[in-house]
């Protein structure tokens, strides 16, 4: 019979079998040894009568035990019931297991695999053996699996950083790892990253330079400047005449209405967002064949003074076109003071269309004699990206003497205000003092221009499909100081003088308001009246004032 036995655990009482790879194991008592067995196979051959029957104790453990021990004599090996004997061939040992007499397991020789498994706590010793028996002797060769519990290890408590940086420390350490297992990738990363720097650096050193350059560049025009006066006349005003004037900003020429400008944004009634198209006029044809028109328009108004706002000189957005040049040569027959308003260096934002240069004045001419100008700072934004744009805020003065009037001057102040509630206050409290000095003084005084805020005291009817812009805000008459008043025209309620340019212009589309108009002080009497370009021109249509100098009260 030929016996197959896996034993894959021991447990063992005492001391016997306390350490794994002890040569010799001595069992005294059959008690004391209980052994699990998960695999048994038994077969029975004729020849013998032996037979190794399975039993399985009440706590669940295997015992082997041999029910007939016939005494069995082979090449000196004999097994016998109560007797003990030794043998020491390689890869065999004597088992004598019976319920009655001690048990002695020895063990001759060490073919044992150690396979140690480690976990939380325990420490396993395999070993392999394998039994065959025949009908001379027991050749035993087991497969067994002991499992000795050892002290438990210590656990070693690793903390985990799982913090970003440190999984930004792994990942990089990654990506090093790769890239120094990949040195053609290595190394071309390295000039690539070498190219970057190099032209990052000149990019930086370059911007900085240029705004430094702006910066050093930026300067504001000496308060009090005079302004020259071109083609002086020679006709002199009179009290009691009434005179006409226009005021109309002209929009730097290059607001056509199919035009609409990059930089201004807007919504719909609905919440759609609006922002125009272009940064410089739609082509420097289409410009000059704009300013053309509008300079025969001007002139054929036929009045006696101009107060033109947005005039550019020789800026990039309008193509460097002279509009000064082009506005004097259709009011060759009017004097004429300008004073600049807008000035930069070049403008290289944003960088698909840059702004460039930008030179722009305020003009005012007039077919009656006039003595001198001067302009007059007034407070602006002095923020970084203000100073950028260089609006140089101001406006000019024009002094026009009054026949039979004691000395006495028409004064007619053209100003274009910020559109900052705020900075626009700060504005007017120098144009109140101003008005306020020379008025106190006698003389006759008007102001004109955009008050870049909505100066309507009535809401027009003026069909559109925009939300009020948000820079738009009501224009504050008790800023107006003591003695002068605003003329609001007398079809406002018809009319408006300006549209957006968020979008090109439509009819009923954009929005419109009133933003330029007149101030006069009490010794004029006067009245407004908006002309209708339907924003052909400019995104500004006309205001035109008639007005009288009234003769002083007798005292």
């Amino acid at each position: 019979m030929t016996v197959s036995v896996t034993i894959k655990d021991t447990i063992v009482r005492g001391d016997i079998l306390a350490k794994p790879g002890r040569k010799k194991k001595t069992v005294k008592d059959a008690n004391v040894v209980q052994d699990i067995i998960e695999t048994t196979e038994i077969v029975e051959n004729a020849n013998t009568n032996s037979m190794i029957e399975e039993i399985v104790n009440s706590n669940g453990t295997h015992i082997i035990e041999d029910t007939k021990s016939p005494k069995v004599e082979d090449d000196g090996v004999i097994i016998d019931t109560g007797e003990i004997i030794e043998e020491q061939p390689i890869k065999e040992i004597e088992i004598i297991v019976n319920a009655d007499i001690p048990t002695t397991i020895e063990e001759t020789s060490s073919t044992t695999v150690e396979h140690i498994e480690e976990n939380e706590t325990a420490l396993t010793t395999v070993e392999s053996t394998e039994i065959v028996e025949d009908k001379h002797s027991l050749a035993v060769i087991e497969e067994t699996e002991i499992v000795e519990t050892l002290p438990p290890l210590e656990e070693k408590t690793t903390k985990k950083d799982s913090s970003f940086f440190a999984t930004c420390k792994m990942k990089w350490k990654q990506t090093f790892d790769w890239l120094h297992n990949h040195m053609f990738v290595y190394r071309i990363l390295q000039i690539t990253l070498c190219i970057f720097l190099f032209i990052g650096a000149n990019i930086a050193t370059s911007a900085l330079t240029y705004f430094g350059y702006i910066q050093y560049k930026y300067y504001r025009i000496p308060d009090g400047e005079e302004l020259d006066v071109e083609r002086n006349r020679t006709w002199y005003l009179a009290v009691g005449n009434t005179y006409t004037a226009v005021t109309m900003d002209i929009g730097h020429g290059i607001h056509v209405p199919e035009y609409s400008n990059i930089n201004e944004t807007g919504k719909m009634t609905d919440g759609t967002k609006t922002q125009g198209i272009y940064n410089y006029g739609i082509d420097e044809t289409v410009v000059l064949d704009n300013v053309t028109k509008m300079k025969d328009y001007i002139r054929h108004l036929d009045v006696d003074f101009y107060a033109l706002q947005d005039m550019d000189v020789a800026s990039t957005r309008s193509y460097m076109i002279n509009q000064y040049e082009e506005m004097n040569e259709a009011l060759s027959r009017y004097s004429r003071v300008a004073a600049r308003y807008h000035h930069t260096q070049y403008l290289v934002y944003p960088f698909d269309h840059p702004i460039g240069l930008i030179n722009n004045d305020i003009v005012t001419y007039s077919r009656y004699k006039t003595t001198y100008g001067f302009r007059q700072q007034l407070p602006i934004n002095t923020t970084f990206t203000s100073r950028l744009a260089a609006i140089d805020n101001g406006f000019s003065a024009t002094f026009m003497p009054i026949n039979g009037s004691d000395g006495k001057y028409l004064v007619i102040l053209n100003i274009s205000l910020d559109k900052d509630a705020s900075i626009r206050k700060q504005q007017m409290d120098v144009i109140n003092a101003f008005m306020l000095e020379e008025y106190e003084y006698g003389n006759y005084v008007i102001v004109a221009g955009n008050f870049n805020a909505d100066t309507a005291t009535v809401d027009g009817n003026f069909a559109n499909q925009q939300q009020t812009p948000t820079w738009l805000s009501d224009f504050d008459e008790t800023q107006i100081t003591e003695g002068f008043a605003f003329v609001h025209p007398t079809n406002e309620t018809e009319l408006a003088n300006f549209r957006t340019t968020d979008l090109p212009y439509e009819q009923g589309v954009n929005y419109q308001a009133h933003t330029s108009g007149f101030i006069v002080s009490n010794n004029i009497t006067a009245e407004s009246v908006i002309l209708d370009t339907n924003y052909q021109y400019s995104n500004h249509n006309p205001v035109q004032l008639k007005f009288k100098l009234n003769k002083p009260e007798k005292k």
